[in-house]
């Protein structure tokens, strides 16, 4: 029976790793027309950052017609995207397509999109932003992530159901003699 409790406490104590929020709001970077940019262990490539019509504080990451950004946690661990705010600017109207490894979504308004009950932006490995229009301009800003525990690799996960099934067989011979 210890060895069941024992078994069981460190599997449960290795999954009971918490998840960590960030926000991405592209604070303390300076106007930049491309490359990438990192903040809060998240790391955007080929981003444009600019300084105006920023639906929160200033600067914010910005998509001229056709270009495409990407968004990827910097220690490679799938993340959930909780919300985000777009504005978009320009007379003609702009869409902005969110694409996960589960799909795409598409904003075609202002405001602040809660995605926390969405399952297409829930442990997620990228999120791609691309302005899919040829008019208009998208400002993107305030990216709220919560990152999960990074999967736990084949190895130890072979070792925790190992002890696990250790620990059942142990306590079926108990049970039996």
């Amino acid at each position: 029976m210890k060895t069941l409790v024992l078994a069981a406490g460190t599997s449960l104590a290795l999954m009971a790793t918490a998840a960590t929020a960030a926000t991405v709001d592209f604070t303390g970077a300076g106007n930049q027309g491309g490359g990438s940019y990192t903040e809060d262990g998240f790391q955007f490539d080929d981003v444009r950052i600019v300084s105006g019509n920023c639906p929160g504080d200033a600067p914010c990451g910005a998509l001229n017609p056709n270009e495409t950004s990407t968004l990827t946690s910097v220690m490679g661990s799938v993340f959930d995207l909780t919300s985000l705010a777009v504005t978009i600017v320009g007379n003609s109207p702009a869409v902005l397509e969110l694409t996960t490894d589960f799909g795409s979504f598409q904003i075609d308004t202002d405001g602040v999109f809660d995605f926390a009950s969405n399952a297409l932006f829930q442990g997620i490995s990228f999120l791609t932003f691309d302005n899919v229009t040829d008019k208009g301009n998208i400002r993107f800003d305030n990216i709220e992530i919560a990152e999960g525990p990074a999967p736990i690799p084949l190895p130890a996960g072979a070792v925790l159901l190992g002890t696990a099934l250790v620990g059942l067989g142990a306590v079926r011979r108990r049970r039996n003699a």
